[in-house]
């Protein structure tokens, strides 16, 4: 399966993410095994989980989800296959202060029978730790090997911010994911959310993106709620709103005979701010009432073609228009470093010169590593668009025009995005010997005269 880069980080995951938050609560560590056995066998490599889940069951204390997770990795011995998420600091009055991280993580760690893990989560503001002392503890963690990376969930968009300044202000470890509530009937994240996840390029992995389960097709009525344990907490979604939701979601469910729990996912999979939603799996106790995570997932990463109805046809352009700009502000960022440089080179002062380019080194490494993952980013969505690939392969390789420019040209001529017509696409790159009418005239020659000479 295809696996897509998270953020800024070194991961590379499958676009579904396996919620163990129901491990310990409404499946038994048996049925978890099952399920994750599946999941993991069809390719996805992702599992997010907390060190909290499941201590709101009567009789647990948290750490229960991590246990079962922990020895499913034991039994099976695929630890190097599994990209295991948690968290630490919910509802804990200085929960990401320095003493309590430190004692949480080795708990985690220990539950999960790993000596590291590949992303921890600060699992929300605890508004009262400094973000330095936090910050500098995640970094002394890094250190040791025992986390690999960090993310923030329940920030507000401004705390976050405030955070990532600290961060770049102080050199200490930055929040590279970002882990909101999101789903077809929360959509907040789409507004509150954007600037600072395009801004700082963050990873962005949904929780609730079933909404609880109401999303699921499971709930029609007041009157599904007995259906499962989680039925009593759906009323504050069947609302006006959310009955309008789960209309459209049914009606395009029945319409090309997926399940309503695939579309919802598929409609975060191909959102452009989104890298993966994270999707619980609930059993139900009927016998012709199994939610298979395996089959929801297939689902939702081969179809989305049939399932664009709530996104406008250019998203793909979106996409790479989002990416350039991030790209264009990281070579902005890389010049302005540069500048002073050459600056005192000029005026021969080479002792200085060599002095700054020491100094910014590891900065100028993370730009050039950044801009090289953004580069792939864009190759991905355009392989993804049969058209983008035929136009991108037409003015790189037959006309020889260098990347840049290549997606300057994509980014700025919105007509050729979803193109049906491949002689007009030819003829634009000066690669057919005919003339495209469309109001006027267009010979491909005379485009291509002037691109082709406009290598970068």
């Amino acid at each position: 399966m295809k696996k897509i880069s998270l953020g800024t980080t070194d991961l590379s995951i499958a676009p579904l993410i396996f919620g163990g938050n129901v491990f310990g609560w409404t499946i038994d560590e048996n049925t978890s095994f099952d399920l994750l056995d599946k999941f993991f066998d069809k390719g996805f490599n992702c599992i997010d989980t907390a060190d909290v889940y499941s201590a709101w069951v009567p009789g647990n204390k948290g750490g229960e989800s991590e246990k079962i997770i922990g020895n499913w990795l034991k039994k099976r011995g695929r630890r190097e296959d599994v990209i295991v998420i948690t968290k630490v600091g919910y509802e804990v009055k200085g929960g990401l202060s320095k003493k309590h991280i430190l004692e949480a993580v080795d708990a985690s760690l220990q539950r999960l029978q790993t000596d590291y893990i590949d992303l921890y989560f600060s699992h929300e503001d605890d508004g009262v730790t400094p973000f330095e002392e936090t910050l500098q503890t995640y970094d002394e963690l890094i250190k040791a090997g025992k986390i690999r990376n960090i993310g923030a969930s329940n920030f507000t968009a401004e705390r976050l911010a405030e955070s990532l300044k600290t961060s770049d202000e102080k050199q200490l470890p930055a929040y590279t994911v970002l882990q909101p509530p999101g789903n077809l009937y929360d959509r907040s994240f789409e507004t509150e959310y954007k600037n600072v996840v395009e801004k700082n390029n963050l990873g962005l992995i949904t929780y609730s993106s079933l909404a609880s389960g109401f999303l699921s097709g499971k709930y029609k009525s007041e009157e599904d709620f007995s259906k499962s344990v989680r039925g009593k907490g759906m009323s504050k979604f069947m609302n006006e709103r959310g009955k309008k939701v789960l209309k459209a979601l049914n009606d395009v469910a029945g319409e090309h005979n997926y399940p309503p729990a695939a579309v919802a996912l598929a409609w975060l999979i191909q959102h452009p701010l989104v890298t993966a939603p994270i999707a619980s799996v609930a059993l139900a106790r009927g016998k012709n009432d199994k939610v298979d995570s395996q089959r929801i997932a297939v689902y939702a990463t081969k179809n989305l073609d049939r399932v664009r109805l709530w996104k406008p046809v250019n998203d793909t352009l979106e996409k790479i228009r989002h990416l350039a700009s991030l790209r264009e502000r990281l070579v902005d960022t890389k010049k302005r470093l540069a500048t002073p440089i050459k600056a005192f080179e000029e005026v021969g002062d080479l002792a200085m010169a060599k002095l700054l380019t020491k100094t910014i080194k590891s900065s100028l490494a993370a730009i050039d590593k950044d801009l090289k993952n953004i580069e792939t980013k864009i190759i991905d969505v355009i392989n993804e668009d049969v058209n983008l690939k035929l136009l991108y392969k037409l003015i790189t390789s037959v006309v020889g025009i260098g990347f840049v420019t290549a997606i300057n040209l994509i980014v700025h001529t919105n007509g050729f995005t979803m193109l049906k017509d491949t002689r007009k696409l030819a003829c634009y790159c000066g690669v057919a010997p005919f003339e495209y009418s469309s109001g006027s005239s267009i010979r491909g020659r005379t485009k291509v005269h002037y691109m082709a000479n406009k290598k970068t």
